[in-house]
């Protein structure tokens, strides 16, 4: 599980990694997505990551992926939207 700190839909929960410690990992998870009318949906959506470029965010520091790119549904059911990046700033790592 991780959160990025903010609102419901940040907090990535039951994640299952395939391929972890390669050069990129591919996982899923599951996720809230707000209504169109405020709130969110009663049923969690199946969320898609991948963890790319292994290496360490600082020297001498621990193995880490640097970037985290997910795509999910904006509705329980509805079609998988396209790939972003978790951070807002694609030049910005997740470390």
């Amino acid at each position: 599980m991780f959160h990025n700190g903010g609102a419901p839909s940040g907090l990535v929960s039951d994640i299952r990694w395939t391929r972890w410690g390669a050069d990129r990992s591919h996982g899923w998870g599951k996720i809230a997505v707000y209504k169109p009318g405020g709130g969110y949906y009663s049923r969690r959506v199946r969320i898609e990551l991948r963890a790319l470029d292994l290496g360490h965010c600082r020297p001498g520091s621990r193995l880490a992926y640097k970037f985290l790119r997910y795509r999910n549904p904006s509705r329980p059911g509805g079609p998988v939207g396209d790939w972003r990046y978790w951070s807002k700033d694609r030049s910005r790592s997740i470390c």
